[in-house]
């Protein structure tokens, strides 16, 4: 028998005409839309409840490594959960649970979380997953987005992809969503949303920026942490944390991914060097972490 709530969401992916709509703004994207927007799960719950158990966002950086949060590879009570084929990724497909001939699938073969990271504070929330086997790039349906190199001002137009949660007028609760989905979005003033997160006794720290439309409920949710904000076709940034979804005067916070340029070279060019059984250099090692 399938579980109610596997029932529930193929209901609503059949109906998805029927006036849904997501708790971010957002729309279906399309095939080929995002090529590297991937789907992040824990390979345990897709082995026991079935293909498509969607829990974070994430974007391929190269053929075989994909960024995300850092949040999204601890538990809830700050347990590392990144051991090998911990994590299974999925890229190519704009639907969480329908396999599609062109969608490619790897598992995790190790992840370096940023040193500096903080469950806590969201600080750093960054972390590189370097996959068991290379993946192909077609340049259609899967595609590295390349990474920015100077943070975007303010009033700079993105779009946000993922499958996170959405909200069905006259129902309670959430339902994460079975097409992607994606959002046009813009960076906030800091100084005016860290006014309001000092309400809420949070620090909107230096490496982060806010995300949302000023006036609109757009925003990302529950299931969107760890994905791609991209602005003028390159990486800005991850999707982090913040107050609700959508919550008036309380946008989206997001990691500034050219603040971290450093460690994600660093990262990857240990990943490298293992992968050809070269010990890295002590500098090599200085701004990154490897949690076993």
């Amino acid at each position: 028998m399938f579980p109610l709530v596997f029932i529930v969401e193929l209901l609503l992916f059949a109906f998805s005409d029927a006036g849904i709509q997501r708790i971010v703004g957002g729309t279906d994207a399309k095939e080929k839309e995002f090529p590297y927007s991937v789907s992040i799960r824990r390979t345990e719950f897709e082995e026991m409840f079935g293909y498509g158990n969607h829990i974070c966002g994430g974007a391929l950086i190269d053929n075989q490594t994909v960024i995300t949060a850092a949040h999204c590879v601890f538990d809830k009570f700050g347990n590392f959960l990144g051991q090998p084929n911990s994590y299974t990724i999925a890229v190519g497909s704009i639907y969480r649970s329908f396999r599609e001939t062109h969608e490619v699938v790897r598992t995790s073969k190790k992840i370096i979380v940023h040193p500096e990271y903080s469950m806590d504070t969201m600080y750093n929330d960054i972390a590189l997953i370097h996959l068991n086997e290379s993946i192909p790039i077609d340049g259609a349906y899967v595609n590295p987005v390349p990474l920015a190199t100077k943070s975007f001002p303010e009033e700079s137009p993105c779009v946000v992809s993922g499958w996170g949660h959405m909200k069905i007028p006259g129902f309670e609760g959430k339902f994460i969503a079975e097409n992607m989905q994606k959002a046009n979005v813009f960076i906030l003033s800091k100084s005016d949303c860290a006014k309001n997160y000092t309400k809420e006794d949070y620090v909107v720290w230096e490496k982060q920026i806010c995300v949302g439309v000023i006036g609109k409920e757009i925003d990302s949710c529950q299931g969107d942490s760890g994905g791609p904000l991209v602005c003028n076709g390159v990486l800005a940034a991850l999707v982090s944390t913040g107050t609700g979804c959508a919550t008036p005067g309380f946008p989206g916070i997001y990691t500034d991914i050219p603040q971290y340029l450093d460690f994600i070279q660093n990262a990857k060019k240990s990943l490298k060097l293992e992968e050809n059984n070269i010990p890295p250099m002590a500098d090599d090692c200085s701004d990154m972490n490897e949690l076993f």
